[in-house]
């Protein structure tokens, strides 16, 4: 069950690539580069990366294609086993795609 795109919290089936996370919430701050919650589901359906990032506690760094197909970078941070809150989106950084390369 997906909730309505105004809602700040999303709920989302689990997809074949995508980690398994049902509560979904989003921050404003997530959406100040005009990525959509559907932007941003599909980098999650698609990542090719996902980690920790590097001297952050509870930071994490994913990268995946957004639904016209251009490379972004989604950070978050956990807030339990079954949910995250999404704080950042926008285009993939030149310095990241080292990351996807390994």
């Amino acid at each position: 069950m997906k909730m309505p795109s105004n809602s700040p919290n999303s709920v989302v089936q689990s997809y074949h690539h995508m980690p398994l996370y049902a509560l979904i919430k989003f921050n404003r701050s997530a959406f100040k580069h005009w990525y959509t919650e559907a932007d941003i589901l599909r980098a999650f359906e698609t990542f090719i990366y996902e980690d920790p990032i590097e001297d952050a506690e509870n930071k994490y760094l994913l990268i995946g294609f957004n639904t016209v197909g251009n490379l972004i970078e989604v950070m978050y941070n956990k807030i339990d086993d079954d949910a995250i809150n999404v704080f950042h989106a926008m285009p993939c950084r030149k310095g990241f795609h080292e990351l996807i390369e390994q």
